[in-house]
């Protein structure tokens, strides 16, 4: 008789599942989950220290001290993360994730971010990787017109939010509508009847209920 069990058909589909899951695992990129590790290992260790003292005896390499810093770097890092997962997929190892930081760096150059940032970025890497940003290619000095012209750009850009503002506040107090609306409209929606103009709100409505507002 034959002893052979044969396999049914929901056993076959556990074990090709737990194949499929091994194999995921033996793919899996390790650098992600190994860097995001080492970050909280060297906050937990910088947690409540002096930074000042421990530079005085040279022991602030494998330390982060504030939590700001923490989030900046686990948050640049993760974003190096994804630029190796959708540019270089064959990259897994830590040493592998290393040798991939100036191509990265160079890819935020030609991308046109400000110096401050991509030297920010560079130092997270650094951390990371335990290493002297010396190691990585040289990178735009962050000088006082390019600190200049970021805070021109921020004040520019926060004036056209505020003008922005104005402009939607100056709309919908002449057409009785909510901002919501007022992004819905379109010019099919304008209407002239017995020399009045009108707009026939349809989308963005409160309750979905459309109406005729008068342009006053």
């Amino acid at each position: 008789m034959d002893n052979v069990r044969k396999e049914g058909r929901w056993a076959k589909k556990r074990r090709l599942r737990r194949e499929e899951e091994e194999r995921d695992k033996e793919e899996k990129a390790e650098y992600r989950d190994i860097g995001r590790l080492k970050l909280q290992s060297m906050y937990k260790a910088g947690f409540g220290r002096s930074r000042a003292s421990d530079k005085l005896k040279g022991m602030t390499s494998d330390k982060i001290y504030s939590k700001s810093t923490f989030e900046t770097y686990k948050k640049q890092y993760r974003y190096f993360c994804d630029y190796l997962k959708e540019q270089k997929p064959e990259v897994k190892t830590m040493d592998q994730a290393k040798n991939s930081v100036n191509d990265y760096l160079l890819y935020l150059i030609e991308k046109r971010k400000s110096a401050y940032s991509i030297n920010t970025i560079k130092s997270a890497l650094a951390k990371v990787f335990e290493a002297p940003t010396t190691d990585f290619i040289k990178t735009p000095e962050r000088t006082r017109a390019n600190i200049a012209r970021s805070r021109y750009d921020a004040i520019r850009d926060k004036d056209l939010s505020k003008k922005t503002e104005e402009k939607y506040s100056r709309f919908t107090s002449a057409f009785g509508l909510r901002r919501k609306e007022m992004e819905e409209i379109t010019a099919e929606d304008l209407l002239f009847k017995d020399g009045k103009y009108y707009l026939n709100v349809t989308k963005g409505t409160k309750g979905g209920r459309p109406r005729v507002a008068e342009i006053v």
